[in-house]
């Protein structure tokens, strides 16, 4: 009753969830299961916890506090203390979130748990950064990285020990089977050869009259056994010499394609951490948007998609990309998108959204050779760029294809980018520079199209852009990072068993 309460709360079905702790609490009391009773006691308090109704949560705390603390659960003192931490980190108490936060940290280093002791530093990062206690707030999100580079590489070490011992069975197994099979075809032989040699001696026990017949039938009889068995023999050892010799070709190209896999995705994963270092970073979006969220999830270990935050003087150039292709093709155009845009926004400084666009398109088709209209390279990118005037709040957008969405009193804005994109085209058209004076509490999304081109649901449809727009709408109220994990939750409810087609990025944030 308790796990299936727990998955109901992990999908925000709160009411289902506390019908099943409290059928689990009834029965732990009737039967007077203190560890039971204080499980329960801290699923309920997490519930509410989940809806923010932080009142109710402490009085459930305080009480499972009391119950664990008679029956010495140690993890779950733990636990409690960390998320009464969090509701008074939530609720600005930082003295309060301190104390229990320790309180936590010191339980969690008794007892050696890592997972725990990496989401307490976390924690004591937030809280610090909140007082403003920068020096302990990075160092204690420092120790958050490392435990969880930890416990990544050993959950990682296990995982090659386990397949390395599975390629051992396997191996051993197949051997055992080839050896039984011989052994299995030489007795099948003998078997028959011994059946043989009784019939014999019977039928010359019976027929003493044609004893010599008999004698003479039967050595033909034995000779001709022993041939066929010395064939079947000399087959077997045949059959078993190719199989070795397979089995050997066979490790041989295993190990070598291993190895160029190794190299290949060693060279994948360097040039990701590449293209993730040309990435604005947090720090730098957190800088000029307080409020704000990046839902990056590439298709590959690189991405085709890219998004991109630059200031010029008075300006900010934010933009999301959708380049050609996926994987290192994209990755490789996005690379130069991110070069050209860096080229344009400083050297030429900032004029207006169309203007960039205009210069990025003669950028790419002079850089990859785009002469005609029937030339071979399609190569190009969509894109939603905007322009914003930090003295007036005055935003500026160009859009390729894809567009910008703003969420303004419950009503969703949407700007729509000119049909051509960044590269060569059949028909190209001149685009369109759209100006929008923002308000306070403004929320602005630029998304590429790999979040709205997701196949998934009961009918494995695309997810669209309408039902997008109504997530948007329902969840602009709530804070920048509760939206994108909103969001990712929706996407993978969504997606159920189906494989990511796309590149997917979806940019957010507040005025």
């Amino acid at each position: 009753l308790i796990n299936i309460g727990r998955i109901y709360t992990l999908q925000h079905k709160y009411d289902t969830a506390f019908s099943y702790f409290e059928q689990s609490l009834e029965i732990a009391k009737r039967i007077e299961n203190d560890k039971v009773i204080g499980q329960d006691l801290y699923y309920i308090g997490l519930n509410y916890q989940e809806q923010k109704e932080y009142k109710q949560a402490l009085e459930f705390f305080d009480k499972a506090l009391m119950v664990n603390q008679k029956t010495n659960n140690q993890y779950i003192i733990c636990s409690i203390y960390t998320n009464i931490g969090a509701i008074h980190l939530d609720k600005k108490e930082y003295e309060k979130a301190l104390s229990y936060t320790k309180k936590s940290l010191e339980l969690a280093s008794k007892m050696e748990l890592l997972e725990r002791k990496r989401e307490i530093h976390k924690q004591f990062s937030q809280i610090y950064e909140e007082t403003n206690k920068y020096e302990k707030a990075y160092r204690n999100y420092k120790i958050y990285k490392l435990l969880n580079d930890s416990l990544f590489n050993e959950k990682n070490v296990k995982k090659v020990t386990s397949l390395e011992l599975q390629y051992k069975y396997d191996k051993e197994k197949q051997a055992i089977a080839l050896e039984q099979a011989k052994k299995d075809a030489i007795q099948e032989v003998e078997t028959k050869e011994q059946n043989k040699l009784r019939n014999s001696l019977i039928m010359g026990i019976l027929l003493t009259i044609l004893l010599v017949f008999a004698a003479i039938y039967g050595f033909i009889q034995k000779r001709k056994a022993n041939t066929i068995l010395a064939q079947q023999k000399q087959r077997i050892e045949n059959t078993n010499e190719e199989l070795n010799i397979i089995l050997e070709t066979v490790n041989q190209q295993k190990e070598t394609i291993e190895q160029a896999h190794q190299k290949t995705q060693a060279s994948i994963s360097y040039a990701s951490r590449i293209q993730q270092a040309l990435l604005p970073s947090k720090k730098l979006f957190s800088t000029f948007f307080p409020e704000h969220f990046i839902l990056f999830k590439p298709k590959d270990i690189v991405s085709g998609d890219f998004y991109y935050l630059k200031k010029v003087n008075n300006f900010l150039v934010i933009a999301v990309a959708d380049c050609t292709g996926h994987g290192v093709p994209g990755a490789f155009v996005s690379l130069l998108g991110i070069s050209f845009l860096n080229e344009i926004v400083v050297k030429k400084e900032v004029r207006t959204a169309a203007d960039i666009l205009e210069d990025l398109r003669q950028q790419v088709k002079v850089s990859l050779r785009q002469i005609r209209e029937d030339s071979q390279s399609k190569d190009g990118m969509d894109i939603a760029l905007c322009v914003l005037d930090t003295r007036t709040n005055l935003l500026q957008f160009a859009g390729a294809y894809n567009p910008l969405y703003i969420i303004r009193n419950k009503e969703l804005i949407e700007v729509k980018g000119t049909r051509s994109p960044v590269g060569i085209h059949i028909k190209e058209k001149n685009f369109e520079n759209h100006e929008i004076q923002l308000q306070k509490s403004d929320s602005i999304y630029l998304i590429s199209d790999g979040y709205i081109d997701q196949f998934g649901g009961d009918k494995g449809m695309k997810f669209m852009a309408k039902r997008f727009k109504n997530s948007l709408l329902e969840i602009a109220h709530e804070s920048c990072q509760y939206q994108k994990e909103l969001l990712n939750n929706e996407l993978k409810d969504w997606m159920k068993d189906e494989k990511q087609i796309d590149d997917i990025t979806v940019l957010g944030f507040k005025i």
